[in-house]
């Protein structure tokens, strides 16, 4: 049996804590793990033969919600069977990620990564971007605040006019 390190164990109790027992009474958030967020990236993007914007962001991280107008201004100015777009909050505290969901409507699917998903990602820092085009490719991986205008000069690229 192989053990597991404490902290480990720590995280997962302080995860499970915040998004199971937070809020009760409160619909939880959607958690995406690693193969759920690889998956969903999947059925978003390439099944659906459409390019794919994937940010990464937090509600505690002020050039993250600058962003987070744009990223509505694209769902207007693309229709849902153009562009896909998903937000993955990195909050560690769902109750914050809930809060600003309730204060601030967000109309893109939105998802509390797991716990680990930072890690596993390589994530350095964020605001980050992952821009993938209609075949599932990953073509553009940008860390720190990207203008509406650059990503849809970036994005006018990969759509057909």
């Amino acid at each position: 049996m192989m053990a597991v390190p404490g902290r480990v164990l720590g995280g997962l109790l302080v995860w499970f804590l915040l998004t199971v027992l937070a809020a009760p009474g409160q619909a939880q958030p959607t958690v995406l793990d690693y193969q759920a967020l690889m998956d969903e990236i999947r059925l978003q993007g390439a099944a659906r033969g459409r390019p794919l914007v994937v940010a990464f962001w937090a509600t505690w991280c002020g050039p993250c919600l600058k962003e987070m107008p744009g990223y509505h201004a694209l769902r207007e100015a693309y229709t849902e069977e153009q562009l896909g777009i998903l937000l993955v909050s990195l909050d560690f505290d769902s109750g914050a990620y809930q809060r600003y969901l309730h204060t601030n409507p967000v109309t893109l699917p939105s998802y509390l990564a797991a716990p680990d998903l930072m890690q596993l990602m390589a994530i350095k820092s964020i605001p980050m971007l992952l821009l993938f085009d209609a075949a599932g490719l990953a073509i553009l991986q940008h860390e720190g605040y990207l203008s509406p205008e650059a990503l849809r000069d970036k994005l006018e690229e990969l759509l057909p006019p």
